[in-house]
């Protein structure tokens, strides 16, 4: 229905009966109008009803007439419903209707003479007023409106009617399909059962008729038999004439080959037997074992050769089975393969039936025209089974031949099955586990035989015993009296302690005993005599039903009692409130719990305290309560009267009541009485504070008080309602008590495995530095123990002492600080083929660390190996002190200056850089501290425990200080009273109407920090400032802090990007002690540049990590599902599809989504990003791409570009073109590839966070993409040098073809090899790109610094 149409069905309906209800939750609200008689017109919104009227000249009646005639017909025809669904825009109904009421005003204000009515109103439900009722008594404009309110009703009405009939069609359609899918299933079935039935019949006529061959074989067989004998005899009596030598050995040589033929006719015959027998079990097992034998469709249907080879079998079918056997479903298979089985036997049958005849017919040839010797030795072969290869030749003599035998009868052929109809697969089984071969037995070793026993003597059977006496019964003890009770004891007097005892005597050991002698047996007793039968008892007179208990009277609970047990309850409650008040205050967390419970509680109980200062409305006359204040747990009687209301009228009445804001409600129907009054008694639960009534007809109408409902508070409610918000306070207390126990619990859990894993990672950290190390030193043992001789090997032929004819080693212990010192020269020796240098020293007692250089000469003029001023340094273990104590680094104070701070004041890589790295060398044992701008845009709530410092007065202003902790780190807010951080933003007052710059502003906050350290006192041990916002720091520290107490420091400065503030960048590298970037292969591509290229002797990169506490797959709020390496599969499955529905595009899972997450610039080689788009939709992939472009040219041509795709590849591309974190954890987790083309990447994070979610990504090589990348095909070595797996792709160049090259192994590997694939995501979640090794790396600088 559309909105106008449902507009005017609810104004038809207002119109109709004046009143409107809805039910909100658990309460009832209703609104009410007098309007029972007269029609409305809805104007604005719909909260004024009204009639309006004005005075008009007389004059073109008719022409008005007309005028109003055509624009009804108008309106009409816009609001008649359209099969096509579509709807008039509410902008011209509105001005059709305009132009309506305007031609009517004209034809009243032409009759009406120039009267005049004002314009009048009420809200709904109320009284109506005298303006009301001038409004019932307007004659032609309610009229005319109410006419064309009940023609939209009619054509709504039209509407609805045709709409129900197109859904009856619809539905009425559906129940035909199903009836007819009803009626095919069934006529199914019973072809199937028709089919099932042919089968078994079937069988059961191929085995009568198998038989029937066997009878008449058997007939054949006993008639030649008999035919035989004949012969024999009449072949005797002629032996008997002639008795001449020669006739004698041919009649003995005929007897024995007629043996032999008789044999393997036998022989033959029995095998004919077994095999029609196993035809016959066959047959019958066939028919109940049809859905078994689904089971083993995908066989090959095969025959057995008459040499024994395997045969394909060529089954000849009827039109019938055919049809049947056509279709690819596995019934039609199964048909198929009983008919193939069903002719295989037939065949078999008629090949031994014709292999009979042969023998016959061979049998017959032989005794009418005899055969030599090689004669009968073939028939006999082609008689005979295999068997008779094994039997001795016989001696042949020639007989007449016998007479011919009679062919046995030809079978019936079987009757054609018809074919079974399609049957639903049966789900395949599963296969067994295979058995392990149980192991053999060893032959259990023979037994002696055993000597047989006597036989024991029979003993001696047992007198019987004579019948004991029965036992009278006891009498029943009488009941004892009760004892007097005792007169209580008087006390006993305190007893001296006995003497002690000496010890007894030794006592010596008593006599054996004598044996008892051997008891004789007792004589036999006497056999006891039987006993008579008791008599039957009488059956017991059946007892009298007991009379039912009479109900125990209520015993009444006084007022007084229940006051006291609600005083003793409430006394409690506030008592446990003091307590766990006290109780929270002294824990953070639990303090905060508190206060949120507080203020939510007192949001809750906020509706219910308006209501506590008495009856509302108080009018007695419309309704009334008994008692005036209810009691929780009774009865309260409720008198309504509906006079003047707009209920005024109806002869049934329901109350709608609850309680504390329309909690458990309920209605009950109200009982008329005298006056038109209406009464109701109804129970006050327990737990009331508030009572709420609103009153109803039954149907649509109610009065509630004008939107106010009804209310009354119960007996001492404000009391009663401050112990609820108590109670309610404790109840969410403890719940939000255990949900934090748990919660900590899983972070303790989370906690441990984090440290675990990080352990592992930093230890495989150590490990690969030490392989990398080898190839110019290591020592034996691998690891210095103090106390210990070590032997260090060293190559120089890897370092610039490359050619020296000798090497010393210099060097001392824990960081240079211990008063024993080594100079050595060191020998040449052969280790494994090459030569190196050895050296071999003690290691201290009290030593945690070896330090030390390498030089071709021992005097100061000689070329030193320094590791480039980093140094060698290696770790001793188990170094003590004097005292036994274990010794240590010590910790470094670090102090880093930085604009920026993840979470709280992030812009770039920056933020994330200053938090992490914080982090990850605090976990060291390090203290480290950062030092920010107080911005007015500070995310504050992610700040714990801020409060306010002592400032101090410098640079013209005073400079509050503030101090919290963000993230874990101490972080130090400065904010100067002339409000340069007060503007809003980080970056950009380069364009505000301020006189202030941001080099200008970051340049006064660099020194507000130094000034802050000095006049704090603070002496840190390393200064890192970050980037051009701070590199002042290097300068003004050196220039004006150090000479002036503050001396302690070294600094330490780091570019994270070098486009921005070369001069500033210039100046710092001149006074800072190292200088860093943020990845090796970046330090080599700037070290060129004018601002470092003098001096690179102290610039060095190392590569940035990224938290992994923040970038976690298994702990990530913002993914559906969590997953780690192992479960990489499906939680990127869950992601991918949460993706697709973000992002508005179909989910297709056997094609790879291609991400990008990136600021459109041109660093960040947009127009790569443009054609890897349209080359990953090409090879038929899904793209996501988020980002924004500060340049709003670049913005608009990736718009442009959004809408193209929109038009022409809407399922398989979603630019997202503006900033969202969710998103990002979505893209990231979701796509299976990550696309990063940048023309310059100093670091480069993304392609961290998408390994961590096990997305492979595809960069360019350069900057730190090329050192966290490892090429799948081309960087098998790199990745192993760095103890990483290969882990994505690389490509070379600036232009389209280069990006395809390594866009396009990408994309060959998930279609070809899907699995292969799967397993690179699982090598890209395995690499440790978290801040555990450049950490390590920052903390050997910090002491470099130092040095």
């Amino acid at each position: 229905m559309s909105a106008l149409g449902g507009w005017m069905t609810r104004a038809g309906a207002i119109a109709a009966d004046g009143t409107r209800g809805r039910m909100r939750g658990g309460r009832m609200r209703a609104r009410s109008s007098a309007w029972t008689k007269t029609t409305a017109v809805r104007v604005g919104n719909g909260v004024r009803w009204g009639t309006i009227a004005s005075a008009v000249s007389e004059g073109g009646r008719d022409g008005l007439v007309g005028e109003l005639e055509v624009l009804e017909a108008t309106l009409r025809e816009m609001l008649k419903p359209r099969a096509s669904g579509e709807q008039p825009r509410a902008a011209d109904v509105r001005a059709v209707r305009k132009e309506i009421n305007r031609v009517k005003r004209e034809l009243r204000e032409s009759g009406a003479g120039g009267e005049s009515v004002g314009v009048s109103g009420v809200r709904i439900g109320g009284a109506p007023t005298k303006a009301e009722a001038r409004y019932e008594s307007s004659s032609d404009e309610a009229d005319d409106d109410a006419a064309l309110m009940e023609e939209l009703q009619k054509l709504e009405q039209e509407r609805q009617i045709l709409m129900q009939l197109r859904a009856l069609e619809e539905e009425n359609a559906k129940l035909r399909a199903k009836r007819e899918s009803v009626a095919a299933s069934k006529q199914r079935e019973e072809v199937v059962h028709t089919a099932a039935t042919e089968v078994a019949s079937a069988a059961e006529t191929q085995t009568r008729a198998e038989a029937e061959a066997q009878v008449l074989a058997a007939e054949a067989e006993a008639k030649a038999k008999a035919e035989k004998d004949r012969i024999a005899k009449e072949l005797s009596k002629t032996v008997l004439v002639k008795k001449s030598p020669e006739s004698s050995a041919k009649l003995e040589r005929s007897l024995t080959l007629e043996e032999k033929k008789a044999a393997a006719r036998a022989r033959v015959r029995a095998q004919v037997d077994a095999r029609m027998a196993q035809l016959r079990e066959e047959s019958a097992k066939r028919a109940p074992q049809v859905a078994e034998r689904l089971k083993g469709l995908g066989r090959p249907l095969s025959t057995i050769a008459s040499n024994g080879s395997v045969a394909k079998f060529e089954p000849s079918f009827s039109k019938v089975e055919k049809l049947a056997t056509s279709g690819n479903d596995e019934v039609s298979s199964l048909l198929k393969e009983l008919l193939i089985q069903e002719q295989q036997l037939r065949d078999e049958r008629e090949g031994i039936e014709a292999k009979l005849r042969a023998a016959e017919q061979a049998e017959d040839t032989f005794l009418n025209e005899g055969t030599s010797d090689v004669a009968d030795e073939e028939i006999l072969r082609e008689v005979d089974d295999p068997l008779m290869r094994w039997l001795p030749k016989p001696k042949l003599v020639k007989l007449k031949p016998l007479p011919t035998l009679k062919p046995l009868p030809t079978l019936k052929p079987l009757p054609t099955l018809k074919p079974l109809p399609t049957l639903k697969p049966l789900p395949k089984r599963k296969p067994l586990p295979k058995r392990k071969p149980l192991p053999k037995r060893k032959p259990l070793p023979k037994r002696k035989p055993l000597p047989k026993r006597k036989p024991l003597p029979k003993p001696e059977p047992l007198p019987k015993p004579e019948p004991l006496l029965k036992r009278k019964p006891l009498p029943k003890p009488e009941p004892l009296p009760k004892p007097e009770p005792l007169p209580k004891p008087e006390p006993l007097p305190t007893l001296k302690p006995l003497p002690t005892l000496e010890p007894l005597p030794k006592l010596e050991p008593l006599p054996k005993r004598k044996p008892l002698p051997t008891l004789k047996p007792l004589p036999k007793p006497e056999p006891l005599p039987k006993r008579k039968p008791l008599p039957k008892p009488e059956p017991l007179p059946k007892p009298e039903p007991l009379p039912k208990p009479e109900p125990l009277p209520k015993l009444p609970v006084s007022v007084d009692d229940e006051a006291r047990i609600e005083a003793r309850f409430a006394a409690d409650v506030e008592a446990m409130y003091k307590e766990v008040e006290e109780l929270s205050l002294q824990i953070p967390s639990a303090a905060k719990d508190w206060h949120d419970i507080l203020n939510e509680t007192a949001h809750k109980f906020s509706k219910i305290c308006v209501h506590l200062n008495g009856i509302s409305p108080a009018d007695s006359k419309l309704w009334s309560v008994e008692p005036a204040l209810p009691i929780p747990g009774s009865p309260v009687t409720v008198r309504y009267c509906p006079n003047d209301r707009v209920l005024h009228g109806r002869e049934s009445i329901v109350m709608h009541y609850g309680v504390n804001d329309w909690m458990g409600a309920s209605q009950v129907e109200m009982k008329k009485s005298q006056g038109g009054v209406f009464i109701a008694t109804i129970d006050v639960p327990v737990t009331a504070l508030v009572m709420d009534v609103v009153f109803s007809d039954g149907s649509q109408t109610y009065d509630n008080n004008n939107k106010s409902d009804f209310h009354v508070p119960v007996l001492n409610a404000s009391r009663k309602l401050e112990i609820s918000r108590m109670s309610a306070v404790l109840e969410r207390f403890q719940e939000c008590t255990v949900a934090r126990e748990a919660k900590d619990a899983a972070e303790k859990i989370k906690r441990e495995k984090r440290k675990k894993a990080k352990a592992e990672a930093k230890a495989e950290a150590e490990a690969v530095t030490i392989r990398q190390r080898e190839h110019v030193l290591f020592t034996e043992p691998a690891k210095l123990e103090a106390g210990q001789t070590v032997k260090l090997y060293y190559n120089p032929n890897n370092t610039l002492l490359n050619g020296s004819a000798s090497v010393f080693i210099i060097g001392g212990w824990n960081r240079w600080s211990h008063k024993e010192k080594f100079n050595v020269q060191m020998a040449k020796v052969t280790v494994n083929g090459e030569v190196r240098m050895q050296a071999e020293l003690k290691v201290p007692e009290d030593t945690y660390m070896m330090d030390f250089v390498f030089s071709n000469g021992p005097h100061d003029s000689a070329l030193y190996d320094n590791r480039n001023n980093m140094d060698y340094h290696l770790k001793v273990i188990g170094g003590k002190d004097e005292n036994g104590i274990f010794v240590k680094d010590k910790p470094l104070h670090v102090m880093s200056v930085s604009v920026e701070m993840a979470p709280i004041a992030k812009v770039g890589g920056l933020g994330d850089v200053v938090t992490s790295l914080g982090l990850a060398v605090q976990a060291e044992g390090h203290k480290v501290e950062v030092v920010l701008p107080k911005y007015d845009t500070l995310k504050y709530d992610l700040i714990e425990d801020l409060k306010e410092e002592n400032g101090f007065h410098w640079g013209g202003c005073y400079n509050k200080v503030f101090s919290g902790t963000v993230e874990g780190v101490k972080t130090y807010f400065i904010d100067p009273e002339n409000g340069m951080f007060r503007v809003g933003m980080i970056y950009g007052t380069d364009w505000l109407e301020i006189p202030m710059t941001d080099a200008e502003r970051f340049g006064f906050f660099s020194r507000a920090a130094l000034e802050w350290m000095l006049q704090s006192g603070r002496q840190p041990d390393i200064i890192h400032c970050h980037d051009w916002q701070t590199a002042p720091v290097a300068k003004a520290y050196w220039e004006d802090y150090h000479k002036y107490g503050l001396d302690n420091p070294r600094i330490v400065f780091t570019i994270h990007n070098l486009d921005f503030g070369e001069g500033l960048v210039r100046e710092a590298m001149d006074y800072t002690q190292i200088g860093t970037t943020v990845s090796k292969t970046y330090a080599q591509e700037v070290s060129g540049h004018n601002s470092i290229s003098h001096q690179l002797e102290k610039f060095h990169g190392v590569v940035n990590g990224i938290d992994p506490d923040i970038w976690d797959p298994s702990d990530d709020k913002y993914l559906p599902v969590s997953f780690e390496m192992g479960s990489v599969v499906e939680g990127k499955a869950a992601c991918r599809a949460a993706l697709c529905a973000r992002s508005n595009i179909p989910n297709r899972p056997d094609v790879p989504l291609v991400g990008v997450v990136t600021r459109l610039t041109h660093q960040k080689g947009i127009h790569l990003i443009k054609h890897a788009i349209y080359k990953a939709i090409e090879r038929g992939c899904q793209v996501v791409l988020l980002g924004s472009a500060p340049d709003k040219k670049v913005q608009q041509e990736f718009e442009d570009m959004a809408n193209h795709l929109k038009q022409s590849h809407f399922n398989d591309a979603a630019l997202h073109l503006y900033f969202d974190e969710p998103l990002s954890h979505l893209i990231y987790a979701g796509a299976d590839m990550l696309l990063v083309p940048s023309m310059f990447e100093p670091c480069g994070l993304s392609q961290l966070i998408a390994m961590r979610y096990g997305t492979v990504p595809v960069v360019r090589r350069t900057g730190g993409l090329a050192d966290t990348v490892y090429d799948y095909d081309h960087d098998h070595a790199k990745a192993a040098w760095e103890g990483m797996p290969v882990n994505g792709f690389q490509f070379d160049g600036t232009e389209a073809h280069d990006i395809d090259y390594a866009l396009n192994r990408a994309i060959d590997l998930f279609y070809n090899d899907t699995a292969k694939f799967r397993d690179l995501q699982a090598n890209c979640m395995s690499c440790d790109f978290s801040w555990n090794r450049p950490a390590l790396d920052y903390i050997e600088l910090y002491h470099a610094a130092r040095k």
